[in-house]
């Protein structure tokens, strides 16, 4: 992993999806009759909320919709048993759900010491790597800071990508931080030479760890855009800019380039070393993965499609019990084709004129040499346009795909299949 992947995860950058850690709970599958209990609730509309809304995991997946989850996706979800604890300081994981290359992890973390404990993680020892994908990775949990009391209980559902085989045992590690240095306001200029704990007031959240920082106005305005003074973007009427003046780049030499869960716990000595944070508490819960909701192809023949400027090829459309997953990418026919970007897309399934419920999608242009979601491009050309479309699986075979472009909409691709 990259440094500045690194620093991405450690910004604890929220995520717009999130719904709201016990040392080795109980693990309690659901069987198959519960399943079809469910099943059986759904069909006759009794207490079908009941049935999958209790469940923050499933209501993070769905986004809280109005339509149920379905008795399959249902049928892979893993509810932990709660234990009581008297603990002042607990985590636990509460449920799981393994969707192909996709885990979703539920968990609970408390904190009634009175003083704000920095939890980081979780964090995923396994076959395969787990790379966090979206959920905030750095979560301070109650006491006061700047004045403000926080809650004591924090419960997130945590999504990770899946790289590698990511079946069978996992050690999933919480570690909770007692902050070392002054908390002090992100938009309030800092001191450099300290260690300080940069604090989103907005936000109630750390911002990042560093020695010190210079907030200043920004007072350029180009194109009616407001700009910093070096020429670049501006974040908003300040800027604030962080000194890490701590010798970190090169103390991370020994762990930057290893997987993520060597390189947080590597992060976190560092914490204490330069006098940021130190390790009040670690937990390794173990869990066992069972990849039941496996990806299968739902078209034996891939087609391409004529438009505009480029041929648009679809490279996989797949399915699990859980999702459905369509992507496609975009050859240019000409130098240039893709300088004022290469659009959006919207997606219709069926002949609906409205897009499916939950769909996720994202996109990217690649230079030479770059991937996109682990997707090779399928030409070699010096730029390339890739996107990715996830729905969930409603139960209701495929038939028919349709792709418009948002800033073309005679540019329509339709698939029969």
């Amino acid at each position: 992993m990259k440094a500045e992947k690194l620093l991405e995860l450690m910004g604890n950058i929220p995520d717009a999806y999130i719904t709201e850690a016990m040392e080795k709970p109980a693990r309690r599958r659901w069987p198959a009759g519960r399943a079809l209990l469910a099943a059986a609730l759904m069909l006759v509309g009794v207490s079908a909320a009941v049935a999958g809304f209790q469940s923050r995991l499933l209501g993070y997946i769905f986004r809280n919709g109005d339509e149920h989850p379905t008795p399959a996706v249902q049928a892979h979800l893993v509810h932990m048993e709660r234990e009581g604890t008297a603990e002042d300081v607990s985590f636990r994981v509460d449920e799981f759900l393994l969707d192909d290359d996709r885990l979703y992890l539920t968990w609970t973390a408390e904190n009634h010491t009175g003083k704000p404990l920095i939890f980081t993680g979780p964090i995923i020892e396994g076959e395969g790597e787990f790379d966090i994908r979206a959920g905030m990775i750095r979560t301070t949990v109650g006491g006061e800071v700047l004045g403000a009391a926080l809650p004591e209980t924090c419960g997130e559902t945590t999504e990770f990508r899946v790289q590698g085989a990511g079946e069978g045992p996992v050690k999933v590690t919480m570690l909770a931080q007692e902050p070392v240095a002054e908390f002090v306001d992100n938009k309030v200029s800092s001191p450099v030479g300290t260690p300080v704990i940069a604090w989103n007031v907005d936000l109630q959240q750390v911002e990042s760890f560093c020695y010190g920082f210079d907030v200043h106005p920004s007072k350029i305005f180009k194109d009616g855009q407001l700009v910093d003074d070096d020429g670049t973007d501006g974040w908003g009427p300040w800027i604030s800019t962080h000194f890490c003046y701590d010798d970190r780049e090169a103390l991370w030499s020994d762990f930057v380039d290893k997987p993520l869960y060597d390189t947080m716990l590597g992060e976190v000595e560092l914490d204490e070393k330069l006098g940021y944070a130190k390790l009040a508490k670690r937990w390794d819960v173990d869990l066992t993965l069972e990849k039941g909701a496996r990806r299968r192809s739902l078209a034996e023949e891939l087609p391409s499609f004529d438009l505009g400027d480029y041929r648009l090829v679809v490279t996989e459309l797949t399915q699990t019990d859980v999702t459905n997953r369509l992507r496609f990418q975009a050859v240019p026919k000409r130098e240039g084709a893709f300088d004022d970007g290469a659009g959006e897309f919207k997606l219709y399934v069926n002949g609906a004129d409205e897009e499916p419920r939950c769909l996720e999608g994202s996109g990217a242009i690649l230079n030479d040499g770059w991937t996109f979601s682990n997707a090779t491009p399928v030409d070699d050309t010096p730029r390339i346009a890739a996107w990715e479309f996830k729905w969930l699986n409603d139960g209701e075979p495929i038939r028919e795909i349709r792709l418009t472009r948002n800033d073309a909409e005679d540019e329509t691709v339709d698939w029969k299949l």
